[in-house]
């Protein structure tokens, strides 16, 4: 089964454990999905994703986001240090100098 609507009351979302989103074929993401809390990780592997909306910097996940397979081009602020993309640690790693890229500019 895939998830193919995407209400906004999406992000009225808790979950105390891992979030799994894999494979469902989500080309894009509400706005309101930046409000989802996880209390563990959030797993959105082997989806379309080519971006990310600019909320998700506001979520709240207490492990790893996992986006291997999706053809994302860029992490939105203070998340990147949480993501595990393609290349693993390396992307990780990547999107951690980003950041600090981006914060001393």
């Amino acid at each position: 089964m895939c998830i193919r609507d995407r209400p906004d009351s999406f992000g009225d979302l808790r979950v105390s454990r891992s979030l799994y989103l894999d494979s469902n074929r989500l080309s894009s993401l509400n706005e309101s999905f930046g409000s989802i809390r996880v209390g563990r990780d959030l797993h959105l592997n082997d989806n379309l994703l080519s971006s990310l909306p600019d909320s998700f910097s506001g979520l709240q996940v207490g492990g790893a986001i996992y986006l291997h397979n999706n053809p994302v081009d860029a992490v939105p602020g203070r998340i990147a240090t949480q993501i595990q993309a393609a290349g693993g640690k390396e992307a990780t790693e990547e999107a951690g100098q980003a950041k600090e890229k981006e914060a001393a500019q």
